[in-house]
């Protein structure tokens, strides 16, 4: 869903297509008007848990998502920030994914609420039954 780019001194995340499309389902406004990289921040900021999120600098762009892993030293990539990185992605796709779960549950709950209430059982009277019509 995410993908980093490890550099010696930095640690740069984008993310995928996949992400984009499960955000623009997932928010209605995204799919009418577009989604560029900050309403992808704005979409994150609302699916990821605070200790996800506290672990990046949001850096979004215009056309594109961006944000940083922050480091252990300052610029400078350590095995151990590696490690971080990896659990760090696990986790946030462990969030959208849940996130993502909760929506097509409450989608699927909304949608079956709503036939129930619409469906009106269905009675026919012939022309010799219409003096008991009144009884249904």
């Amino acid at each position: 869903m995410l993908h980093a780019q490890v550099f010696k001194e930095f640690i740069s995340i984008g993310v995928t297509n996949r992400v984009y499309k499960i955000a623009r389902q997932m928010v209605p406004k995204y799919a009418n008007y577009g989604m560029g990289g900050h309403e992808m921040a704005d979409f994150l900021e609302d699916v990821l848990s605070q200790s996800t999120l506290d672990a990046v600098t949001m850096d979004p762009e215009s056309g594109e998502f961006f944000c940083y892993f922050k480091l252990e030293e300052p610029r400078k990539v350590t095995r151990n920030d590696v490690r971080k990185l990896r659990t760090w992605l696990n986790n946030v796709q462990g969030d959208i994914t849940l996130a993502y779960m909760k929506f097509i549950e409450e989608s699927q709950r909304f949608l079956i609420e709503e036939s129930i209430s619409k469906a009106q059982p269905e009675v026919e009277f012939t022309e010799e039954a219409e003096d008991v019509k009144d009884f249904v």
